[in-house]
């Protein structure tokens, strides 16, 4: 038998000394989780903020209206549960005789999306094709997990109804890809269970949503919110409901600014000193003349 000498025996006779330990353990795990998985404002418009309802809360997160609400552990490790499951469908397509691409063969990345110079970015999920279901042709892959209570909506209701988001993004990368389709495929979190989704083109509704984004990027002055009272469902679960309707302070920086506005390759420059703002830094900190916006 091996003997271990020199170790200090954990002290589990005094009341409380486990469950302190145990405490420990929780809150460092959760604060790991919290730091890995930090949340960060986006510096470009995304195809799936065009699609939400109301352009006045895609119009606040693109001037960076408030800060970005820290995730707690719990929610971090849930929200990046789907990351490993998604590769493993991805693998499963192939196994069962479709090509998946991931990234561009031509250079490695991820497909990608871009306009409004250079300020709308999307990244896409993937590629597809099957020889008898897509006849060679390729179609869009967007692969998500969700929670049981989503995947029942999203497998059940037409995307638009139930998450104007996901569609928006779709019908967007359809259209600026030239592919015929989509395949959205959900996977439920809870119990593994799948569904694809095919969706056609809807080049009607993307163009219009470039529309939005164009006025979304170019506004120096709210534009028209869903509705005008805040006691509007939507309006009650919006992050912004405290700027947008009770007059709250908009955060501290170069986006959330009248002075400042995009210009060419996704910069933004202020008019205030006539300068581009040079990095992410500078926007954070703003300067002595920040106005807020209205």
């Amino acid at each position: 038998p091996v003997t271990f000498t020199g170790h200090t025996m954990i002290d589990f006779a005094t009341p409380g000394a486990k469950e302190k330990i145990q405490i420990a353990i929780k809150e460092g795990v959760n604060a790991a989780s919290a730091a890995l998985n930090k949340q960060r404002r986006s510096v470009r418009l995304s195809p799936s903020s065009l699609g939400e309802e109301c352009a006045a809360a895609t119009w606040y997160r693109w001037r960076w209206a408030m800060k970005p609400q820290p995730l707690d552990g719990r929610m971090a490790r849930y929200n990046s549960k789907g990351d490993p499951e998604e590769e493993i469908v991805a693998d499963l397509l192939r196994r069962s005789g479709w090509t998946i691409h991931t990234k561009d063969p031509a250079t490695g990345q991820q497909f990608s999306v871009s306009d409004l110079s250079g300020h709308l970015y999307g990244k896409v999920d993937g590629l597809a094709s099957h020889p008898e279901h897509t006849k060679g042709s390729q179609i869009l892959f967007e692969n998500k997990y969700v929670n049981t209570r989503r995947f029942i909506a999203l497998t059940t209701k037409p995307l638009i109804e139930v998450d104007p988001k996901y569609y928006g993004q779709t019908v967007l990368y359809l259209l600026y890809l030239d592919l015929p389709a989509a395949m959205f495929f959900v996977g439920n979190r809870n119990d593994g269970d799948i569904e694809p989704i095919l969706i056609p083109r809807d080049d009607g509704y993307a163009r219009s949503l470039i529309k939005k984004g164009e006025t979304v990027a170019q506004a120096i002055i709210r534009p028209a919110r869903i509705a005008e009272n805040p006691t509007h469902f939507k309006c009650k679960m919006c992050d912004y409901i405290s700027i947008c309707h009770f007059g709250a302070a908009v955060d501290i920086n170069c986006r959330a600014c009248v002075h400042a506005f995009p210009v060419e390759n996704g910069q933004w420059k202020c008019g205030k000193w006539n300068a581009i703002i040079p990095n992410r830094e500078a926007m954070e900190a703003a300067c002595s003349e920040f106005t807020p916006i209205k």
